[in-house]
């Protein structure tokens, strides 16, 4: 059975924000200095927009925008796609692809609980084909069932 987002791949935690009047450049030093790959951007409690690493790249740096002058609110992605805890990781997964995205906020009743990159639906897809494969090693090798563990 595939992994729920919440608590199986992330924890409830910091999702880090950003205001849509803050330049592209606090935003790019925020996410560097999390190391991370994107920030959303919140009006009171309520998701407004996502900002990622692309996102600066596509939209500032490459058709030569001022990342001091420039807003957030400017090249964000304001219709944002997020997914719910109690969904499988191949749902999430699936929501990235048909959506060209990297980074989905998690979200129940309007608020964010937390953030899940595809590098995180990789791992836990990683981890289960890990386990499933011991297992039937175990199997075909005689071993009472779930000794994998």
């Amino acid at each position: 059975m595939p992994a729920r987002i919440i608590p199986d791949i992330v924890a409830l935690g910091t999702v880090h924000s950003i205001s849509e009047k803050a330049s592209v450049r606090e935003a790019a030093r925020l996410m560097s200095e999390k190391s991370i790959g994107c920030l959303v951007i919140l009006g009171g409690s309520q998701l407004k927009g996502i900002i990622t690493e692309r996102d600066i790249l596509f939209r500032v740096v490459a058709p030569g925008l001022d990342a001091d002058s420039t807003p957030v609110s400017q090249v964000m992605t304001s219709r944002v796609t997020t997914v719910a805890p109690d969904e499988t990781s191949d749902q999430a997964l699936m929501r990235m692809q048909e959506g060209g995205f990297r980074h989905l906020p998690v979200a129940k009743d309007g608020q964010i609980l937390g953030m899940v990159s595809v590098r995180d639906l990789y791992a836990a897809s990683l981890g289960a084909c890990e386990i499933e494969l011991k297992e039937c090693t175990t199997y075909i090798h005689g071993e009472p069932y779930g000794a994998a563990h």
